[in-house]
């Protein structure tokens, strides 16, 4: 409802429409929102060729994807119907130049919140306001990928609603807070030191990331015991303070 609000402002041809699945008969007070800030709405029944939906596009700069909801399990019930229309007419909004810019609600309609499993139809998105907590789908598979900049509102939830839930985001922010302070006279010698023993001849990547990354955490001499072959991938990484051990 308070995303209908911030329509009321605005002048007629730039307030857009709500495009619902099926009838707005008896649905819940968030089409009360809509009829009350007097904001077009369109259902598909009422738009069977889809035309109205596609000139709406066609004007669009924003669309927000309320579509389909966290219930969906798109792997075991593929999109179908109206609601595999409306997203394939998305996808050509987005493809089109301009691309039409789209916010989701919660999660891109399409996308299993559990698994990060997306319907082929999934249309990605560039911003995810998601309620509460982040979805686990929000970070695995493709969800990740389609997500776009994921970003956690309040509805409030009870104090202790986090503590059944079995897995937890790490945000920046948090990390920060439990990171000691670096004072205006740390050196090279200050932070400790790395060492990493990691890699394959297979998979040398792994060795090289865990080798940036303590680089970048200011470590004294992140020292990457492994193979020849991942010390030559490590050095072709430019790490100016890393040195690479030889073959065990």
């Amino acid at each position: 409802m308070r995303i209908f609000r911030h329509f009321t402002g605005l002048k007629d041809e730039d307030r857009g429409a709500v495009v619902a699945i099926g009838n707005f008969d008896g649905v819940h007070c968030g089409h009360r929102a809509v009829v009350d800030a007097e904001i077009p709405s369109l259902s598909a029944s009422e738009d069977e060729d889809f035309e109205q939906l596609e000139a709406l596009l066609s004007r669009a700069s924003l669309v927000i994807d309320g579509l389909l909801g966290t219930g969906l399990r798109p792997r075991e019930r593929p999109v179908e119907g109206a609601a595999a229309e409306i997203l394939r007419r998305l996808r050509a909004a987005r493809e089109a130049p301009p691309p039409v810019q789209i916010v989701a609600l919660d999660l891109p309609s399409g996308v299993d919140a559990d698994t990060g499993y997306a319907d082929p139809l999934t249309v990605a998105c560039d911003v995810t306001v998601t309620f509460g907590f982040a979805k686990v789908g929000l970070f695995a598979g493709a969800g990740r990928r389609l997500a776009g900049r994921v970003v956690p509102v309040e509805i409030g939830l009870p104090a202790g609603a986090a503590d059944a839930l079995t897995v937890e985001e790490l945000r920046l922010r948090d990390l920060k807070a439990a990171m000691p302070e670096r004072g205006d006279d740390a050196h090279k010698g200050t932070f400790g030191t790395a060492i990493i023993a990691a890699g394959s001849r297979r998979y040398p990547g792994a060795a090289r990331l865990a080798a940036e990354a303590a680089a970048r955490s200011g470590a004294l001499g992140p020292g990457s015991e492994g193979l020849q072959k991942i010390r030559v991938v490590l050095n072709e990484s430019h790490l100016a303070r890393a040195w690479y051990e030889g073959a065990v």
